[in-house]
């Protein structure tokens, strides 16, 4: 898979083949939403895999075996590695056509959720009216300002964390965004804000801090968003989960209409890691390499057979083989473990492998310090496993 620079992104808009998702890769290109886009062909795309903040989106053909393959060693070996650094634990995965919910799990290992019903309202059919109703007291709304974003309001840390999960940073977001809040004398209760900003669009992050529900307050913010939007010849996107009712109403009640539904999955990107799997032998050689690999933190009664696991590394085909434990002893002053494939042989510099069929010469390999072997195959053990661990 290719990384795609900013004049190659264009190229996977038919890819991308709604609304919701053509408003994020257009974010993407303007520079504002921090994102990342690979595809199988630069120039002439049939797959491609975008991942912005705690959201991966995959389109065009699910088809290809090797396609899923190369869009496994993306995530594991740099996707996950890179949301594990920044402390993201789990991913939103978005996919189109729906046939991808079915290869999902080749590439990112078990999904801890699928099927999730969400909605997208991408149009506005009874224009918003100005709320000129005088608010309840102690309550104002403004539009955000570096003002209120240096204030010590209670709630203030929520708010820029949320400008700054779709925004580079509250400097980028306060000269090309906007957006508005409630506030109490001492709080900040709710806001909205622009997020995907790009020519002429704009997605909707709203919050509101428990407490402060059902009271109204949720639907005048929002009415002055999108009032503020239309103004700037902006069309807001509202993209909710299809059971938060209280969204849906908000937004509903602010003039968006005709929503668009869709299904997501939810993973962890904990998953991928190699952690909780330790290596107690590593051979190697050009073309294969041995390991065997424990699964740490199974309950006691787990068979060894699922704890122990001694795996045969085909480098030319990029595959494992599950070598079935018989034995283990000592031979001629060497190691020994007898599988039902073949029989290994090592001491603390060299390894060999015998198979049983006739003629085959034995395989030879370095011995390694487990340790030493490579993150990337250490990723692809991990996910080889993944059904056990």
């Amino acid at each position: 898979m290719l990384r795609l620079n900013n004049s190659e992104i264009a190229n996977v808009h038919p890819l991308f083949d709604n609304d919701h998702l053509r408003l994020v890769v257009d974010g993407i290109i303007s520079g504002i939403t921090t994102g990342q886009i690979w595809a199988d062909d630069a120039a002439a795309p049939s797959v491609a895999l975008m991942w912005e903040s705690w959201s991966i989106y995959i389109a065009g053909n699910p088809e290809s075996p090797k396609t899923i393959d190369k869009l496994r060693q993306l995530y594991m070996t740099e996707i996950a590695p890179q949301a594990l650094a920044q402390d993201n634990k789990e991913f939103k995965l978005v996919y189109t056509p729906e046939t991808w919910s079915s290869k999902a799990a080749s590439i990112f290992g078990p999904l801890t959720e699928q099927n999730l019903p969400r909605r997208t309202y991408c149009s506005i059919d009874n224009l918003p009216t100005s709320d000129t109703s005088p608010l309840a007291e102690g309550f104002k709304l403004r539009q955000i300002d570096a003002a209120l974003l240096n204030s010590d309001l209670t709630h203030l840390d929520e708010l820029k964390a949320e400008i700054l999960g779709g925004w580079p940073s509250l400097e980028v977001f306060l000269a090309r965004g906007f957006g508005f809040a409630m506030l109490t004398q001492t709080a900040v209760i709710c806001w909205c804000t622009a997020e995907y900003l790009s020519n002429k669009k704009c997605g909707i992050g709203i919050e509101t801090v428990e407490g402060y529900g059902q009271k109204g307050i949720a639907t005048r913010v929002a009415s002055a968003f999108v009032q503020h939007a239309l103004a700037r010849e902006i069309k807001p996107y509202w993209d909710c989960w299809e059971n938060n009712i209280a969204s849906v109403r908000v937004a509903e009640k602010v003039g968006f209409a005709n929503p668009h539904y869709y299904s997501v999955a939810r993973g962890d990107f904990a998953q991928s890691r190699p952690q909780d799997i330790e290596f107690l032998y590593y051979f190697t050689c050009d073309k294969f390499a041995i390991m065997e690999a424990k699964i740490i933190g199974l309950d006691e009664a787990t068979s060894p057979d699922q704890v122990y696991h001694w795996l045969c590394y085909d480098r030319s085909k990029g595959q494992f083989e599950k070598l079935t434990f018989k034995a283990m002893g000592n031979k001629n002053a060497l190691n020994y473990r007898k599988f039902s494939q073949a029989e290994l042989f090592f001491d603390g510099q060299q390894a060999r492998l015998r198979r049983p069929t006739g003629g085959a010469q034995d395989l030879v390999l370095d011995v390694y310090a487990p340790h030493s072997l490579p993150i990337q195959l250490a990723l692809e053990v991990r996910h080889f496993l993944s059904p056990i661990a």
